[in-house]
């Protein structure tokens, strides 16, 4: 399965573009991965990021990220806009706080 979307320049043109069900990469990676659309919503997930977000990968799907991960969000956002603008993001390390009471 792949997912068509238009360019982001605004021409009819379409790329397509692989999905998790498609690539390899998303099994093995040691991170969480996903397509979003340009309203930050769920196109497909890897596994590992439904685990990590703690909620099953179909529940995500149609979902925006604010509505997934309220309390990553504003952390996030900045430089989800930049990735959706074409700049390539490297080196950020996002950690959610821990949930446990008491350290």
């Amino acid at each position: 399965m792949k997912s068509e979307v238009r360019s982001t320049a605004g021409s009819k043109e379409r790329t397509t573009l692989p999905t998790p069900t498609d690539c390899e990469l998303y099994d093995g990676a040691p991170v969480g991965l996903c397509f979003l659309d340009r309203n930050l919503r769920y196109v497909s997930l890897s596994q590992r990021l439904a685990d990590l977000n703690g909620t099953p990968a179909a529940t995500h799907i149609g979902k925006t990220v604010k509505e997934m991960i309220p309390e990553l969000f504003p952390r996030v956002h900045p430089f989800l806009l930049r990735a959706l603008n074409g700049e390539a993001i490297q080196g950020v390390k996002v950690v959610r706080p821990s949930s446990r009471k008491g350290g």
